[in-house]
């Protein structure tokens, strides 16, 4: 059975800045759309990833002005991107490798198609062992009700 591509899995509705948006813009934008990273895009193409963290250890923490500081200036950069052909488990070995809870998904060209979070993937998993604790509990079932049939066949109780 073939894998599931990130193409399929994604949120594509990713929240973008530039380089050039003022810290205050971003961490307004984080806030109305209740995340915690927004990609760095030029164009279509991701270059680096704004976290609630980078907010919070390399602006306010350094106690820089958030009207006058830039994107560009904190970002965590170089962006690791996966592509959309990319499958799961592949996606899962990159964020434990390199501790990454969020990584922007690029199609063949190099532009951003979509989000992959670890909270997304937790969300997915979490769903997907509940489908197979269904399998499990009904087959539990039919295997208890298979063995009454035959002790019953046999006569015993």
């Amino acid at each position: 059975m073939p894998e599931v591509s990130l193409g399929q899995l994604v949120r594509t509705d990713v929240v973008t800045a530039t380089r050039g948006t003022a810290i205050r813009e971003a961490a307004s934008s984080l806030a109305e759309h209740n995340i915690g990273s927004l990609v760095v895009v030029e164009g279509d193409r991701p270059v680096g990833v704004l976290t609630d963290r980078d907010i919070a250890l390399k602006v306010v923490a350094k106690g820089l002005d958030p009207e006058a500081t830039v994107v560009g200036d904190v970002m965590s950069q170089p962006v690791r991107c996966l592509e959309e052909g990319d499958g799961l488990f592949g996606a899962i070995d990159e964020m434990a490798e390199h501790g990454i809870r969020r990584l922007p998904v690029v199609d063949d060209r190099g532009r951003l198609v979509g989000l992959l979070t670890l909270d997304d993937l937790l969300t997915l998993l979490v769903a997907e062992f509940a489908l197979l604790e269904g399998v499990l509990l009904a087959q539990s079932k039919v295997g208890r009700q298979s063995t009454l049939t035959k002790l019953e066949t046999f006569g015993e109780p």
